[in-house]
């Protein structure tokens, strides 16, 4: 397995202990890798685990936005804001 993927696999782990800063580092990976779908995940992801400062990502991730249908785009973001929900969950109670 590649050293990216290995590192992308470390941050993901991170980030579902509920490291904000991991989902910020992750999204950077998938914007860096050309990644659609996932990279606006991982934006929809970080924004609700209150990540600042993603300015740099939305280019890429409003290009996505804009090619998928609205309810494919609420569903990525509706799943997305579970998924921090239960990641910073598991950090409050792992601190």
């Amino acid at each position: 397995m590649g050293q990216l993927r290995k590192e992308a696999q470390a941050l993901a782990a991170r980030v579902r202990s509920g490291d904000a800063e991991a989902a910020r580092a992750l999204l950077a990976h998938s914007v860096r890798q050309g990644h659609g779908k996932l990279a606006l995940r991982r934006l929809f992801i970080a924004q609700a685990m209150g990540v600042a400062e993603l300015d740099e990502f939305r280019d890429h991730c409003a290009g996505v936005l804009a090619s998928l249908p609205q309810e494919t785009a609420d569903r990525i973001a509706r799943d997305a804001a579970a998924l921090a929900e239960t990641y910073l969950r598991r950090k409050t109670r792992n601190a």
